[in-house]
């Protein structure tokens, strides 16, 4: 080794610490462009971002499909226990409960309207979970049954929800004639001017049909309103109403039976009121 120069091992460690050097430089300069990038090119933040969005949206379905279920559960006891409320109506007028000895029928009786009554509480908090579920015909059950408890308050409200989520045409005709039962009815809230509005609106809604059931449905609402106006003293409304019904059961075909089942049963309502038959032929 020559003198004067530094030996070959010192100048192995002097470029060694210089790469380490220039490494720890490259590591602040990487390490101060990515404090100066916005957050959200960050790729650490990025990842982390992702991994919130994706726990929340899976927590976020998971509550939904949690919460989807739960109502369509509730919505599938509703359904139950109207269709218990309406077999216990049936039970209630059987020829059985009929045939009972005035005791038992005493006895019988008052349990089951308690039953029908419990089911309705039910129903009712039920209605009150699921409401964006709940169907007119559902509603129009809930009313029938607040009407016959006398509930008219609530039987109002129900009929109004019924019109207001029925679909055009049928739906919405069966809505409209119910809210016409239930203006020109003899309770606390009766109006016949808004039972009329609806009748008409029930029969507008399928006046234009031709299929045999809208024509039975149309012919249904003009003997409901028919038979309504007789009931409220004014004959001279109720006779071209009657008249309509009775021409359109005429009109229906052969094969569909609810024409003369609906005409036969005009026939036979009209009765209760003497008289109306000879006005209204």
């Amino acid at each position: 080794m020559s003198e004067g120069n530094p030996p070959a091992s010192s100048l192995g460690d002097v470029s060694a610490a210089i790469n380490r050097l220039r490494d720890e430089v490259d590591d602040l300069q990487h390490l101060a462009a990515e404090k100066k990038k916005p957050w959200y090119k960050t790729m650490s933040n990025l990842t982390s971002v992702a991994a919130l969005v994706f726990a929340v949206g899976t927590g976020s379905y998971s509550l939904w499909a949690n919460a989807t279920h739960d109502a369509q559960a509730k919505h599938d006891s509703l359904i139950k226990i109207l269709q218990d409320i309406m077999s216990l109506r049936l039970e209630s007028s059987n020829s059985k409960l009929n045939a009972m000895a005035p005791e038992q029928r005493a006895e019988v009786g008052p349990l089951l309207n308690t039953k029908r009554v419990v089911l309705l509480a039910a129903a009712r908090s039920i209605v009150r979970d699921i409401a964006p579920r709940v169907t007119s015909a559902e509603y129009n059950v809930l009313a029938m049954e607040s009407a016959s408890d006398s509930d008219f308050r609530q039987a109002e409200k129900y009929y109004l929800l019924a019109h207001g989520v029925s679909e055009p045409g049928l739906s919405r005709a069966v809505a409209l004639r119910n809210l016409g039962v239930f203006y020109m009815s003899q309770t606390p809230f009766k109006n016949f001017e808004s039972g009329r509005k609806y009748f008409k609106m029930s029969a507008d809604e399928v006046r234009d049909a031709v299929d045999p059931y809208s024509r039975y449905t149309l012919a249904l609402t003009l003997q409901t309103w028919g038979l309504n106006e007789l009931a409220s003293g004014s004959p001279e409304k109720a006779q071209p109403l009657i008249d309509e019904a009775r021409t359109t059961y005429r009109a229906m075909p052969d094969w569909f039976p609810q024409g003369r089942w609906g005409l036969d049963d005009l026939e036979r309502s009209l009765g209760y009121f003497p008289g109306s038959n000879q006005k209204t032929r």
